[in-house]
């Protein structure tokens, strides 16, 4: 039999503003930080939308910086559309960590709810009818790594070739494939 357990008064908000914290400690800036995150997690993809939403509430500063320190923290990570140039700089910037990226999504936006114990209604009003399209982009991450872990067993080897060390989506302006992989054959596996 399952019961209901409540683990203390808002540990989901005490662990990231935990991480805020020692992001606070360790850096001068952390509410750049904090806004560029916060912008990310609003679907603001590139640098330039990024900087945009970041200038909006910070004045007018180069972020490239802030980014690399996020991405040399694993927290973020770049993403580069696999048919492009690699010097091209056409890149997105997603969470690398699942924890943040749900917490910068739906928690932080209602962390003041959620710690007067409102929990049930935020679940209701904000998470639950958007969950369907962050669960989407979560399972593609999922079955990415799938395929860099996996791709011998449902791709065959012997016929299509090993999957090189590039996996991820490739996208355009008229249209997005979620999962992608340069085989070493120099095929391409593609996935919707």
């Amino acid at each position: 039999m399952y019961g209901r357990r409540r683990v203390g008064k808002s540990t989901f908000i005490q662990e990231a503003h935990w991480f805020i914290r020692q992001l606070a400690a360790e850096t001068i800036n952390a509410p750049r930080y904090h806004s560029i995150m916060q912008a990310i997690a609003d679907g603001y993809v590139t640098s330039s939308a990024i900087k945009d939403r970041v200038r909006g509430r910070d004045g007018d500063r180069d972020i490239s910086w802030y980014l690399s320190r996020l991405i040399g923290m694993r927290i973020i990570r770049a993403e580069r559309s696999m048919d492009a140039d690699k010097r091209e700089r056409n890149r997105r910037y997603v969470f690398d960590d699942p924890f943040m990226a749900f917490w910068f999504r739906f928690v932080r936006p209602a962390s003041s709810a959620v710690g007067l114990g409102r929990g049930s209604q935020v679940w209701r009003e904000r998470i639950a009818p958007s969950l369907s399209d962050y669960m989407g982009n979560a399972f593609e991450e999922i079955c990415r790594q799938h395929v860099r872990l996996h791709s011998d067993e449902f791709l065959g080897s012997a016929v299509f070739g090993e999957v090189g060390e590039d996996v991820g989506r490739i996208w355009s302006a008229d249209y997005d494939i979620d999962i992608a992989a340069m085989l070493l054959d120099e095929s391409v596996f593609f996935s919707e």
